[in-house]
């Protein structure tokens, strides 16, 4: 298979930085459930219009429509987060892009990490989530991390967002991360679809949108933030001793077509 439903409005900002400082995406040890915020995945311009003309057709490329925004199921991103820094996007299903500063230019890379939190960020935990809501955890443990592809590690600070960001820009390179759909995103990304679906609170309410964190300790704000109450609270299983919870890497998924 290729990257088959690749299916992103450029996203407008929701949330100031300077909102909160302390809420978590998972339970916290003293801090109460506060509310629900949709996490999404977030690529840089040129893998989102790679994959817009991939899935969507070459008018697609580089518009900022819900209807050319590209999209990823949870098998691809399961997929690409197990990489282990020998699979180009040319592997997934993508024409290889042109060679970045960095002999990494065409490899699968992720900014984040599952098993430390963002300091640049708002909401706490956007990686976890999503590697959740896509198999990398079950029960008994610690959270599976050693199949999480952390290539990229080794010359960037991954969990750090916008660090990780901003090196790859200036390498070239072309990633795939996550955020909560309050954050402010660095210039040049923008969400796309999971399972079809934009990360939008609306969404998540309709039932369209399961890759959601239950918030805790500090309250955000924005349009895709929902106070406790007023939407699900979604139980995450996030712990496991051992990687049988984790997906097996598979490049041989087509993302492209």
């Amino acid at each position: 298979m290729k990257l088959k439903t690749i299916t992103a409005i450029a996203t407008t900002a929701l949330l100031s930085a300077a909102t909160s400082a302390d809420s978590y995406l998972y339970p916290v040890a003293g801090e109460a459930y506060v509310g629900t915020v949709p996490v999404g995945i977030i690529v840089n311009n040129s893998l989102k219009s790679a994959l817009q003309t991939a899935q969507l057709g070459a008018e697609c490329a580089g518009k900022s429509t819900t209807a050319c925004m590209p999209s990823l199921t949870s098998v691809e991103v399961a997929s690409l987060i197990t990489t282990d820094g020998n699979q180009g996007w040319d592997d997934f299903g993508l024409p290889a892009f042109a060679a970045g500063a960095a002999a990494q230019g065409n490899t699968v890379l992720v900014c984040g990490r599952p098993d430390q939190d963002d300091a640049s960020t708002t909401a706490k935990g956007a990686t976890l989530v999503a590697t959740s809501e896509v198999g990398m955890g079950c029960s008994g443990g610690a959270l599976p991390v050693s199949k999480y592809n952390s290539f990229i590690g080794a010359f960037v600070s991954q969990s750090d967002t916008s660090i990780c960001t901003s090196i790859t820009d200036a390498y070239g390179l072309n990633i795939v991360s996550f955020a909560a759909a309050t954050e402010a995103l660095p210039s040049g990304y923008s969400f796309i679809k999971f399972n079809g679906s934009a990360p939008s609170i609306d969404n998540v309410i309709a039932g369209d949108y399961t890759m959601i964190g239950d918030v805790h300790g500090d309250a955000l704000s924005g349009a895709d933030y929902a106070a406790a109450g007023s939407a699900p609270q979604h139980k995450l299983n996030l712990t496991s001793t051992s990687d049988v919870c984790a997906p097996a890497s598979a490049s041989s998924i087509d993302i492209g077509s």
